[in-house]
């Protein structure tokens, strides 16, 4: 197997997991803002990894805009976010982000990264402000949060980390296939 492994990372989280995939499978490892299409001819095994963010996957356009270029070779790709996995989650981000046939050929993975706002660029930043006002109002109009919405808040504050090396296992094992 050649593989390669391609990531987009705001907060270091899915750099971390790419990182540790490229290791496990010695396979050559390139942000997306420095890989070429053209350089995808080499390898059979193309793993992509980016944040997600209200179910759209970070970056994913690389593999959109190319996969009929990429046909032919066993496709990855992996997420990573602060939630916890939630099988009716992964489905809705397939559903999404990828068309009926990009499914078919395109094997999804979901790991559990963290959270750091120091580490967000500016306007994930006022995003995330906006999003953890609009939950501090619904608590304090007596609303009922989600477990979602309590964990935010419990770690917007302070950095979390959530990467865990062994739950690569699964995508290492099916690359290997």
């Amino acid at each position: 197997m050649n593989a390669v492994v391609i990531y987009k990372s705001k907060t270091g989280y899915t750099k971390k997991y790419a990182e540790w995939i490229a290791k496990e499978l010695k396979a050559d490892l390139f942000d997306v803002s420095t890989v070429e299409i053209s350089t995808l001819s080499d390898y059979d095994t193309v793993i992509y990894g980016g944040s997600l963010h209200a179910v759209g996957i970070d970056g994913i356009k690389f593999i959109k805009r190319n996969f009929d270029r990429l046909k032919g070779k066993k496709i990855i790709v992996f997420a990573t976010g602060a939630s916890p996995f939630r099988e009716n989650v992964t489905d809705e981000v397939t559903e999404k982000n990828f068309t009926p046939e990009q499914r078919e050929q395109i094997r999804f993975f979901y790991f559990r990264g963290g959270f750091n706002y120091a580490k967000l660029p500016p306007f994930d930043k006022f995003l995330m402000s906006l999003l953890k006002m609009k939950i501090k109002i619904k608590e304090k109009k007596g609303g009922k949060l989600t477990p979602d919405e309590k964990g935010m808040l419990s770690i917007y504050d302070k950095p979390v980390d959530y990467t865990r090396k062994e739950k690569i296992n699964d995508l290492i094992a099916y690359a290997r296939m």
